[in-house]
Parts: structure tokens; sequence; C-alpha cells
């Protein structure tokens, strides 16, 4: 069932019912007043035929048994009899010729049965005279049935009418709905982002406000979805291709040469083009989970000390690397942060490869851990390498940027995803030139979780 018919036949029948109600009360009405008022009007007839009476001082013959009482002819259906009281005597003096025996009925109201037909009476005793008048329920009935005819069909077409207004009218109201389905219908595979709906009434504006935030989500889950293809398909090409090529060479090595030391080197650099092309799918994937929120389950908070004992742990493999790595804790080492263990791992292990990758020799990188106040844990990387400027610390934050002429290459997202792991938490990321413009500082600012109830991330 439609919303319009739905809406016509709650507002309608609920229209039907009550005025319905309100019909039957003022038929009812009516038809007690209209009763009473012909009951008046035998009232009035009688005092006014008492009053001629007693004008006219008519008398009846006392002796004359061959008296006859007047006969007259009723009009507007109303029946009369005038008699004289004489003692216990009542001689009728007048009668409306066809009307009903009346002369035994008490003063008042009444209602009789005569003839097969109702009558409705009423006696009045004034001055020696009784005066009598009755009307025909009949006639009443017919009237009633008049009135009720009259007040009925006018009633029923303007119910009828008003339907078909509240139909209408209900028609107009759902138009700006509309006007908001067939917008969505129209749209294109490429508006995928929140749409103009233009004027709407104030009722559909929270409806379209929630559409339009959920089309913008959509739109970013596409977009970040097309981005990661972009740039898995324009990273992952070069390290396939030099796969490609090393394999190329192996394969025309061991078909021409036995060189063991050439194909020694194509078999190492395809391993290496192997391992970058693994490197990058990693940080691909972690980059999309962190956009899309679709972080590893588990505690939502991670002790400090352990996370960054962990990362160097896992580091040790490079070559030196261990050796050069001094950590400096000015917090307790049993500070917790609102940072999932393995995502504070990965963001300090790219943090550190970062800085082995570009500080030259034996140069020390220095991780520190302070407490800035009870609401934020401080992590600081800072090397000896050829640094950045304060505009290319704001570009470093982009994906795949790398600084121009730089000697080593890596994949251009570390720290794009250390940037992500930190505004996914609450946190914040930074990047500057070190003391005498010397290396590079990196100062992860991370939520403290200690004395605060942490819950599972999802």
């Amino acid at each position: 069932m439609s919303l319009r018919t739905r809406l016509v036949l709650l507002i309608g029948g609920s229209l039907v019912l009550i005025w319905s109600v309100v019909a039957m009360w003022m038929l009812v009405d009516i038809h007690t007043e209209m009763s009473t008022a012909l009951d008046q009007r035998l009232v009035a007839s009688a005092r006014m035929v008492a009053g001629l009476v007693k004008q006219m001082k008519i008398d009846a013959p006392y002796t004359d048994d061959k008296y006859q009482p007047l006969t007259i002819i009723g009009r507007d259906g109303l029946e009369c009899e005038v008699s004289q009281v004489r003692g216990q005597v009542t001689v009728d003096l007048a009668k409306t010729k066809g009307s009903p025996e009346l002369s035994g009925l008490a003063p008042g109201y009444e209602t009789i049965r005569h003839g097969g037909r109702y009558w409705r009476t009423y006696v009045l005793v004034d001055g020696g005279y009784r005066i009598a008048t009755a009307d025909l329920l009949d006639n009443r009935e017919t009237l009633s049935r008049d009135i009720t005819l009259a007040v009925a069909l006018p009633f029923a077409f303007a119910l009828l009418g008003s339907i078909a207004v509240l139909w209408w009218g209900i028609s107009k109201g759902l138009h700006p709905l509309e006007r908001v389905r067939r917008r969505l219908a129209s749209m294109g595979p490429a508006e995928s982002g929140p749409i103009e709906m233009g004027p709407v009434p104030a009722e559909l504006k929270p409806l379209t406000d929630t559409m339009n935030h959920m089309l913008g989500m959509v739109k970013s889950m596409v977009d970040r979805e097309r981005r990661f293809v972009d740039d898995a398909a324009h990273e992952l090409r070069t390290p396939l291709t030099g796969v490609k090529t090393h394999l190329q060479v192996l394969r025309i090595l061991s078909c021409t040469h036995p060189d063991r030391e050439a194909a020694r080197q194509a078999l190492d650099s395809a391993d290496e083009g192997v391992r970058r092309l693994h490197y990058t799918l990693e940080q691909l994937l972690i980059l999309a989970r962190l956009e899309n929120s679709e972080c590893q389950s588990g505690p939502a908070s991670s002790a400090v000390g352990e996370s960054v004992r962990t990362t160097i742990d896992e580091i040790s493999v490079l070559p030196a690397a261990s050796s050069r790595v001094v950590l400096q804790f000015d917090a307790q080492e049993s500070a917790r942060v609102a940072v999932p263990s393995t995502m504070l791992v990965i963001a300090l292990r790219n943090l550190l490869e970062n800085a082995l990758r570009y500080a030259p020799g034996e140069s020390p990188i220095v991780i520190s851990v302070v407490c800035d106040g009870d609401s934020h844990v401080v992590l600081t990387v800072k090397d000896e390498g050829p640094g950045l400027t304060e505009d290319e610390c704001l570009l470093a934050l982009q994906r795949f940027w790398r600084k121009p002429g730089a000697a080593t290459t890596g994949s251009g997202m570390g720290l794009s995803i250390v940037d992500a792991i930190a505004r996914r938490y609450g946190g914040s990321f930074e990047l500057g030139p070190g003391k005498d413009d010397v290396g590079l500082v990196a100062s992860l600012r991370l939520p403290s979780t200690d004395g605060v109830e942490v819950r599972s991330s999802h």
C-alpha cells in the first residue's frame, strides 16, 4: 500500500468517523428540537382557540337534544376539538372533521392510536372550556425524513469533496518526496556523492541530510577504493617490471653464458624487487585498513615501553640497527596509550626504518618517550640525516612523496601511515627540522589511557 493511500485512509477514515458522530448528534438534536417545537405548536393552537371561544362566549343549549357540534376543517395537519365543561358533563361545541376521539383524554400531552395511526395530542382546560389539539405522528416522521435528507445530502457531498481535496493535498504534500526519488533515480554511476535536493520541507530535511551524509560516506569509500587501486597499480608497476626484467636476464644467461656470478646478481635483484613489492603491498593494505576504519580488534590500549622494545627487536635484523637506536624514557614504561599494540608497533617501525634509511653511517637514532601532562604521551624519533625543510615536512605526510634527489628510495607511504594511525586514534603527528637544521624530528602525540577504562576496538 502506498504512503498516499495509507494517509488518505487514515485521515479520511478519521474525518468520516468524526463527521458521522457530529452528524448523528446534530440529527438527534434537530429531531428533539423539532418534536418540542411541534408540541409547542399544539399548545399555542389550543390557547389561541381557547381565547377565541372565551371572547365569543359560545354556549351549548341545555335542553336541545338535537344539538350537533360545529364541524370545522383542519389546517396544517392540526385537528381540534372544543367542548364546554358543565360540572361533570362535557358538551362538544366544535370538532375537526375526521379527527380522532379526544373527549376522554386527560389534560396535557398524550400519544394515542386511532384508526391504525398514531396521534400526538394536547388537552387544555381553561375557563369552563376544554380544548384538545392533535396532529399525526406520520406527518412528523415525514418532516423528520425531509430534514434528514436535506442535511445528509450536502453532508455526503461535502465529505466526498473533502476526501478528494485530502487526496490532492496529500499528493501535493508528497511532491517533494517524489522529487527526491526522481533525483536519486536520475543519478548516474559517476554521481556517488551528496546531491542537491533543492528546497525541501522541514520534515524532510533530516531525511535528505542523512541521505546526503550516507552518500558522502559512500563517495569517500569509493574514492578510497579507487585511490587504493590507482596507487597499487602505480607503485607495483615498477617492482613488477624489475622482477620481470631480471628473470628474463637470468633466463638468457642460463642459456648462453653459464656465468654463476651474473646469475646470482640477477637473482638478488629479482629478490630485492619481490621484497619491495611485498613491502609496498603491506603498506598499502595497512593504509587501506586505516582509511576504512577496519583496524584489528583487540585491546584498544597498549603499554608504550613494551611496544617500543618490540619494535626495536623487530628492526634488529637490519644491519647495525639495534646498535644505532638510543632509547630515552622520561615517562614510566608502564604508561599506556589509546592505540592497539599492533598499530603502535607499525607506526614506530615506520619511523625507525625511515630514520635508518636516511641517517648516515653510524649516526644514532634517538627515540624518546615523555608524558605531556596526564592526557597524552609523546614519542619522538630524531636522526641526523639530511632532514627536511618546513614545507617539505608538510609534503612528506602525503602518500608516495619522496624528497627529490634522495640517495635512497622507499615506498613513500611510511610517514603517511603514521599520520593516519595518529588521526585514527585521536592523536597527532608532526615533522620538523632537527637542531641547527640537522636531521629530522618526528613527534607522535597519542592520548593516554592511564586511569581511564578502555574498551575493545573493532
